[in-house]
């Protein structure tokens, strides 16, 4: 059983131990959205009497619905059990000649030994490759998208929206087999402010 608290942050939880392999298995998740001293936002549970007796009720001070349930995708999802991908950090800016540039950092499960380079490559909406590097030996590096589609809100654009895809191959160096893939959506653009705007 996996436990994961403050629902606005994705999360993930082994489960191969759970697992009755080539049988049919079944995946219970539980949301709940009650609220306390302790959570964020804050509530608190009270006992109030009613017509039909008395009922446990939420109540909170701010002025929106506590709803729950879960809102984005869940994947089920398989990993290598030596060496696979945890996670990418990408951050992107946009350089004054208006091209993208994105660095990246790349989780593994373990530490990378010689045997395995990992290679980045960055696709546009079409699937076009639009840059690619090998990743240094502490899994960081950056790509340089010459005149980058940036991503802008809904209404401020022609395309809203536009993401980039970002993909990393953990490569074998002798077998020169892929041990592992792993694919993020992401959009380029700066946001930056000062002490006037």
């Amino acid at each position: 059983m996996a436990r994961h608290e403050f629902g606005h942050l994705p999360f993930e939880a082994e489960i191969s131990q759970h697992i009755n392999f080539a049988k049919e298995n079944r995946i219970t998740v539980l949301c709940d959205n009650v609220l306390l001293q302790t959570t964020i936002p804050q509530g608190k549970i009270v006992e109030q009497d009613t017509d039909d007796g008395k009922k446990i009720v939420q109540q909170y001070t701010f002025d929106f619905f506590n709803y729950a349930g879960i809102h984005r995708s869940v994947h089920l999802f398989t990993t290598p059990h030596d060496i696979s991908i945890k996670g990418i950090i990408v951050n992107s800016h946009v350089t004054d000649e208006r091209h993208g540039l994105v660095d990246f950092k790349i989780n593994l499960s373990e530490n990378i030994t010689n045997k395995y380079h990992v290679k980045v490559s960055i696709y546009d909406r079409n699937g076009s490759n639009v840059g690619e590097v090998l990743a240094n030996e502490e899994l960081r590096g950056e790509i340089l998208i010459k005149n980058a589609n940036l991503w802008w809100p809904f209404l401020m654009h022609p395309e809203p929206g536009y993401l980039y895809t970002i993909e990393v191959k953990l490569i074998d160096q002798k077998e020169q087999l892929e041990v592992d893939v792993y694919r993020m959506k992401f959009g380029i653009r700066s946001l930056k402010w000062n002490s006037t705007s």
